[in-house]
């Protein structure tokens, strides 16, 4: 259990990042420096420090294991959107390497486990069929009904080892709501890389992903401060009008609660502008305080059923969302176990 000076000292680090936008020197004065470097390692947070005497080592091989997990990341992409444009399968590359440039001009600022990749409803088994053809074996437990239907994703192992794990999504969904929101894939950006043009979220849907999987923190008790951070950067990037069309947009898909809960968070670490501020202070979320929000995300603790249901309640835009939401989860609760019995 990280202490209370220690997020002090991580949430400090974290603002001077986002102001600064390049790493940020440790002082030589931090006493519980162990207890910090624990909390960075567990939020995916180390390369917010620049190069230290006292973490050489460890900072040497943190860089030594981002590499060895983001360059097959990488050539994984490199890889498979020829194949989904030759087979004219609309598709986006969420999170992951490209996601990291996008915000940090970095392919290699933190490390990535899998190549995540977004298609509509209606291509899913296709694309599925194109990875398999490529070489890529489906994991036995993705065909249970549990990860094809209530998940909505599949998981293929790669052919060797120079390539990694492709997740293969039909759904972005909101752990609050039914909304699929698959137009996340129109429009998209293409992003340069190794002579080839890919497909990745514009910057508002690029926020509404970080959204949503802070969100998903919450009710995960998952560590997900680099989310956090990923969002504060994409913010302080943000024009205007920008920040106009993300309000607009998380209206329109029902995650106007979710998003200024995820700001309540951002705001721990970094300014927000006035239309953000005014954003939330016209919602009344009481979920937790922002310092009791900005730990969970970090130091999540114990799971509880409790508050996760406070979360699902608290983040329906709309009350009549909230009877599907609810019955959403019992559904996927039950399917899940079902899965574990291998029922079906």
């Amino acid at each position: 259990m990280a202490s209370a000076s220690s997020l002090d000292i991580l949430r400090n680090l974290l603002r001077q990042f986002v102001l600064q936008r390049r790493a940020v020197e440790l002082q030589n004065n931090v006493a519980n420096i162990e207890e910090l470097w624990t909390l960075l390692s567990d939020n995916r947070l180390c390369s917010l420090l620049r190069d230290d005497d006292r973490l050489f080592e460890r900072q040497t091989a943190y860089r030594q294991s981002v590499w060895s997990v983001n360059a097959p990341a990488l050539s994984t992409i490199c890889l498979i959107a020829p194949l989904f444009e030759k087979d004219s399968i609309p598709h986006l590359f969420i999170k992951g390497p490209l996601m990291l440039h996008e915000v940090y001009q970095d392919y290699f600022f933190r490390p990535t486990t899998d190549v995540d990749v977004l298609v509509a409803s209606n291509d899913f088994y296709r694309a599925g069929a194109v990875l398999a053809e490529a070489g890529f074996v489906l994991e036995p437990d993705c065909k249970r009904v549990y990860w094809r239907i209530f998940l909505g994703e599949q998981h293929y192992y790669p052919p060797h080892k120079t390539l990694t794990v492709v997740d293969l999504h039909r759904r972005v969904r909101h752990p609050a709501g039914p909304a699929t929101m698959e137009r996340f894939l129109d429009p998209v950006l293409r992003h340069k890389i190794g002579g080839r043009s890919v497909a990745v979220p514009t910057p508002v849907n690029l926020a509404l992903l970080l959204v949503v999987y802070l969100l998903k923190g919450i009710m995960t008790y998952e560590a997900v401060g680099y989310f956090l951070l990923d969002l504060a950067m994409l913010l302080a990037r943000m024009d205007e009008r920008a920040v106009h069309q993300l309000i607009a947009e998380a209206r329109e898909r029902k995650l106007t609660l979710a998003l200024c809960l995820a700001l309540r968070a951002v705001r721990m670490i970094a300014p927000l502008s006035p239309l953000l501020e005014k954003e939330i202070n016209g919602q009344k979320l009481s979920l937790m305080s922002d310092a009791e929000l900005f730990r969970q995300l970090l130091v999540p603790g114990i799971a509880r059923t409790w508050p996760r249901i406070r979360a699902l309640i608290k983040t329906c835009d709309h009350v009549n969302d909230l009877a599907q939401a609810v019955a959403w989860e019992v559904g996927r609760k039950i399917a899940q176990r079902a899965c574990g019995a291998h029922l079906f």
